[in-house]
């Protein structure tokens, strides 16, 4: 049979299908080119909302490491600053990182990985507040990461800070310079009660001598101590 005449039988085959009988018919001899054309579509799409979302500006970039978290979505402290301080996630990156945990006596791959990836966010000037235990501090302070919160912090904030009763963690210099570079959170409600970290966790706040958003990590700040 001549193939006009066979495009002729299989439309007019088709034309007397029911719509279920049609889906059935297009499904069975097109679905690779469909699948194919789906994977595609999510591809571009994908590849869009990657490079749109790369390309808005940061607001703030905070790490809050060894948490009881992983992921962002798994705590409510998130939300609850995107309502505190007003930001559009559409317009403007919020990153508040929960998924590092860093053990800094094991040699483990991961481990070391996060160790790396926080070192890169520290030179190159990507990283503006990190909250973590005393080891994890201890380790960065030393290499003179953060900054020193009483030049930076407003008045009123550091007089609020005092009459709730939080204290200074300080760092020791090289030369010898002791300086106040990150506040003990023990009694933050906020963190107690979203259960970031374990009992018996002693979680300090800091901000980095090059924060590139000073003025959002002190806004940061001001919603973690908003509830005490």
């Amino acid at each position: 049979m001549p193939v006009n005449d066979d495009i002729r039988a299989e439309k007019s085959k088709f034309k007397n299908m029911t719509v279920k009988e049609k889906l059935r018919y297009i499904w069975d001899y097109y679905k690779i080119p469909i699948i194919i054309g789906i994977v595609a579509v999510v591809f571009i799409f994908t590849l869009v909302k990657d490079i749109i979302s790369n390309n808005r500006e940061t607001y703030l970039s905070a790490c809050i490491l060894n948490s009881n978290y992983t992921y962002e979505t798994d705590t409510t402290l998130v939300n609850e600053y995107v309502n505190y301080s007003g930001v559009d996630t559409e317009a403007m990156q919020l990153n508040i990182d929960f998924s590092m945990h860093i053990d800094l006596d094991a040699a483990d791959q991961m481990s070391l990985a996060y160790q790396q990836k926080v070192m890169a966010l520290f030179a190159a000037k990507e990283i503006d507040v990190m909250v973590g235990d005393q080891n994890i501090i201890d380790a960065y302070a030393s290499a003179e990461a953060f900054c020193n919160l009483t030049e930076l912090l407003p008045a009123d904030l550091a007089a609020e800070l005092e009459q709730k009763g939080y204290t200074y963690y300080t760092a020791t210099y090289e030369n010898g310079s002791t300086v106040p570079v990150g506040l003990y959170m023990d009694s933050c409600v906020r963190l107690k009660d979203d259960d970031t970290y374990q009992d018996g966790v002693h979680p300090i706040f800091t901000i980095s001598a090059n924060a590139p958003h000073p003025e959002h990590a002190i806004e940061f700040l001001r919603f973690l101590i908003s509830r005490d």
